[in-house]
């Protein structure tokens, strides 16, 4: 079992993943309408399976700590994202 130290780390290390892939890319607000994609949770994780084994809980708390909302548009629900 992991230890409280430990799951830190692994938290560490999913943000600092999540960070370089998000990079291109800031929080939008459901009030942005230019350049706005609707990403999902799953499709975050899929992205990043090969480099971490990544809960939709824990992409959740990080994304939302990043500063990123959950919106829906044009039927899909997601992640806000918009180009730098």
């Amino acid at each position: 079992p992991m230890n409280s130290t430990d799951e830190n780390t692994a938290t560490t290390t999913i943000q600092t993943i999540l960070e370089g892939y998000l990079s291109e890319y800031a929080p939008a607000t459901a009030a942005d309408t230019d350049g706005i994609r609707v990403v999902s949770s799953q499709e975050i994780i899929l992205d990043l399976a090969d480099m971490a084994d990544i809960s939709l809980n824990d992409l959740a708390a990080i994304m939302a700590r990043l500063g990123y909302s959950a919106a829906r548009r044009d039927g899909k629900v997601g992640w806000l994202i918009k180009a730098k």
